[in-house]
C-alpha cells in the first residue's frame, strides 16, 4: 500500500511514523515554516504530487479548507481521500472570530469548502472520540465514516526523571513542591479554563510555602491574560515561565500536571505527563476526561469548584508521595500499552486497507 500524505503539517511524523512502523510506504509533502512563502510552497508540492505521484490512498492532516484546496485535482484520480483532522476547525474560526483575526479569505471560503472535501472523504480518522460528534454535525458526514485513532507518544522522551531535584536545579525552579500547566496561549475559550482556576492556584500558594505553580506556555494572549489577571499572578511562587524547549523537564520534576480547559480535543499534555509518571489534574470538560480515571492516574474537579473543593485534591497529590507514584505508573503504564507506534499503527493501517 502507498500513500501520498499531502498536504502534512507540522506534526505529520506523529501519522507518518506509526504507518511507516507497520511497513506502509508513505510519500509525504510537509509543511516547512518558517517563512513567507510557506503556505505558499506547501500548495504548489501538495498539488504537483497529487497530478503526478503514483499511490493507493491521498492523506491529509491538514484539514482546513485553503490547505485542501491544492488537492481539487488530485480527487479527479479517484483515490480514497483520508482525513486525519487536529481540531475542531469550526470552533477553532469561531474563536478566531471572536478575536477578530479571522481572516477575509477563510472567512468567504468556510464553512462550504472546507465541508465539501470532508463530504468526499472517504474515511475520516481524527486523533480523538471527542471530535467525532462536532464532525459529523458540521460537515454533514455519515458518523460511520469517522473512526478516531489517537496520536503517539514518545515514551523514551517522555520517561521517568532519575534526578528530579537536578531537573528542578537545570530550570531553576528550586521548590519542594511543583504544580505544572502547560497552556498556548492561542484561543479564548482555551485560557478560560486557566482564568476559571487561577484563584485557585493562588490560594494553594498562599496557603503552602513549600508549593509553587508553574504556567508554561505562550501565545498570542499572553501578554493580555498577564495584563488582565495581575494582581493574582504577583505572587513569588506562581510563576509564567514562558515557552520552554524540553517540555518534558518540567513534566519529569512536577508532582502533578493540572490542566484546565474549555476548549480540548485530544490534551497532549496528559499524555505526555503520564508517560513521565506524573499524575494529573483536570476540569470536567469531557476531552480530558477521555483516558482519566480518578483515583488510579488523576482526579477531576468540577467546573465551578472553589479552593475549598479544589484545593484537598491538590494536597494529597502533593504531600502523599505513595499515593502520587501508584498515580503515576498507572498513567504510564497506559501510554505505553495505548499509544506506540506500533499500536496505532495497526489501528490506522487496518483503516486504510478497508479502503482498498
Amino acid at each position: 500500500m502507498k500513500v501520498l500524505f499531502a498536504p502534512a503539517g507540522w506534526r505529520a511524523e506523529q501519522t507518518e511514523g506509526p504507518l511507516r512502523a507497520v511497513g506502509v510506504e508513505v510519500r509525504t509533502v510537509r509543511f516547512r515554516p518558517p517563512g513567507a512563502l510557506a503556505r505558499l510552497s506547501l500548495a504548489g508540492r501538495s498539488l504537483a504530487a497529487g497530478l503526478f505521484t503514483r499511490a493507493d490512498i491521498l492523506l491529509c492532516d491538514m484539514c482546513s479548507s485553503l490547505a485542501m484546496l491544492p488537492l481539487a485535482p488530485a480527487l479527479l484520480r479517484r483515490w480514497p481521500l483520508v482525513l486525519r483532522p487536529h481540531s475542531d476547525l469550526w470552533r477553532e474560526a469561531e474563536d478566531m472570530r471572536m478575536q477578530g483575526r479571522g481572516g477575509l479569505v477563510r472567512n468567504l471560503l468556510d464553512p462550504g469548502l472546507q465541508n465539501w472535501f470532508y463530504r468526499r472523504a472517504a474515511a475520516i480518522l481524527p486523533i480523538s472520540e471527542a471530535l467525532k460528534e462536532p464532525i459529523a454535525r458540521n460537515a454533514g458526514v455519515d458518523p460511520k465514516l469517522i473512526t478516531p485513532i489517537r496520536l503517539p507518544v514518545d515514551a523514551e522522551r517522555f520517561t521517568p526523571a532519575l534526578d528530579r531535584e537536578a531537573i528542578k536545579r537545570e530550570l531553576g525552579f528550586e521548590y519542594e513542591h511543583i504544580i505544572s500547566l502547560v497552556m498556548p496561549f492561542q484561543f479564548l475559550q482555551k485560557v478560560s479554563g486557566l482564568e476559571r482556576f487561577l484563584p485557585v492556584l493562588r490560594e494553594l500558594v498562599e496557603r503552602h510555602p513549600d508549593v509553587a505553580v508553574v504556567i508554561a506556555g505562550d501565545g498570542i494572549l499572553r501578554a493580555d491574560f498577564e495584563r488582565r489577571h495581575r494582581d493574582l499572578l504577583e505572587h513569588p511562587r506562581l510563576l509564567m515561565a514562558g515557552h520552554l524547549h524540553s517540555i518534558e523537564r518540567l513534566y519529569q520534576c512536577s508532582d502533578v500536571l493540572a490542566h484546565f480547559s474549555f476548549f480540548d480535543s485530544w490534551a497532549r499534555v496528559l499524555y505526555e505527563a503520564w508517560a513521565c509518571e506524573t499524575p494529573v489534574v483536570v476540569n470536567d470538560y469531557a476531552p480530558l476526561l477521555q483516558s482519566l480515571r480518578p483515583g488510579e492516574n488523576g482526579y477531576v474537579v468540577g467546573n465551578e469548584a472553589d479552593a475549598r473543593e479544589a484545593l484537598p485534591v491538590f494536597e494529597r497529590l502533593v504531600y502523599d508521595a505513595e499515593h502520587r507514584r501508584e498515580l503515576g505508573e498507572a498513567g504510564r503504564e497506559m501510554v505505553v500499552r495505548e499509544l506506540s507506534q506500533d499500536t496505532l499503527g495497526r489501528l490506522l493501517r487496518a483503516a486504510l486497507e478497508r479502503l482498498l
